[in-house]
């Protein structure tokens, strides 16, 4: 089924560098998306994800498509590729990262910082969160509500107060997209999985190829 956007969303999006859409998922759909990702780290481990510690778990938690077929089916969704689209205007974009972000991670963030603060990429377009719990929890006075069920589709420079909701182990899925071969390898120390790219060959400043980091299909 296509997502449609309406012009005005699209506006607020550039306008505030976020939207969120509600009851974007069925609960089977999340929910088996939360066990998938748990598994795929669970075998990235080899031990149960229950039984390993945070910075262990975080280190294991990127890139999770490369594992599981379940999982890159799903960040290459036609529904997120639709609006991801719609909300860059962009011809042609590419899968640059997803990262679980699973129990105690808040020691591996500024309490308020941006996505690109974070990760080891230039060229990113957009970053869709999506919260894996089905606990209700909103925090007052915050843009980001993140209700069960309901997606955000972020601008990557959009500075976002993490603090609050790593303080209650909420659960997250952050997907990154970039625009195509446009997307390089860089240095940045705050990414705690910073050289793991360079397992596959590349080096700081390098374009990264979409035979790795694949296109995201328009339509």
């Amino acid at each position: 089924m296509k997502f449609l956007i309406k012009d005005k969303q699209i506006k607020f999006f550039k306008d505030n560098g976020f939207i969120e859409f509600s009851d974007f998922f069925l609960n089977d759909e999340r929910n088996n998306l939360f066990e998938e990702i748990k598994q795929t780290i669970s075998k990235k481990l080899n031990t149960n994800i229950n039984n390993a510690d945070s910075l262990d778990i975080y280190k294991n938690s990127r890139d999770l498509f490369r594992s599981s077929k379940f999982i890159k089916s799903f960040d290459l969704s036609r529904n997120l590729s639709q609006i991801s689209y719609a909300l860059s205007n962009l011809n042609s974009l590419q899968l640059a990262f997803d990262q679980s972000l699973i129990g105690n991670v808040k020691s591996f963030f500024k309490d308020s910082c941006s996505i690109n603060d974070l990760f080891c990429f230039k060229g990113l377009e957009i970053i869709i969160l999506i919260k894996l719990d089905d606990s209700d929890f909103e925090i007052k006075d915050d843009l980001l509500s993140i209700k069960p069920n309901n997606i955000i589709f972020l601008n990557p420079n959009k500075i976002i107060n993490f603090k609050p909701y790593f303080d209650y182990f909420l659960n997250f899925f952050l997907i990154g997209y970039a625009r195509s071969n446009n997307l390089m390898y860089i240095e940045n120390k705050n990414d705690i999985n910073l050289h793991l790219i360079k397992k596959m060959g590349y080096g700081f400043g390098d374009n990264l190829k979409n035979n790795n980091f694949p296109i995201i299909a328009s339509s």
